[in-house]
């Protein structure tokens, strides 16, 4: 698998399938959008992560807590921050990216290129 700094910032077929999948959070199965997870190594809060590094959350779980900043406290909504998120609804959201792309690639898509 390509190492994700050589991955392209952006593949629009590749969030359209990820808006396919259930949401990420144990027990909720509304449709998702596409949550971009950062990590200071990926260029932290203010920018966006690389499409392949997208899970899907619902609206709700997306404004709780997937939002890196603005978004939760925009809406005033209580907001579980950063990487507390996941582990409160105990998802390894690292694994869970990490497999999704191993699913992108064995369903015969390929990573798009520079």
């Amino acid at each position: 698998m390509a190492q994700e700094k050589d991955l392209p910032e952006r593949d629009e077929k590749y969030l359209a399938w990820i808006r396919t999948l259930p949401c990420l959070v144990p027990g909720c199965n509304v449709e998702a959008q596409a949550h971009h997870q950062n990590k200071r190594k990926h260029g932290g809060k203010g920018t966006t992560a690389s499409d392949y590094r997208a899970a899907p959350l619902c609206i709700f779980h997306h404004r709780l807590g997937g939002y890196s900043g603005k978004m939760g406290s925009y809406h005033g909504e209580g907001k579980i921050s950063g990487w507390g998120f996941w582990k409160y609804y105990a998802v390894d959201v690292e694994a869970t990216i990490h497999n999704l792309n191993r699913m992108w690639l064995e369903s015969g898509h390929k990573f798009k290129e520079w």
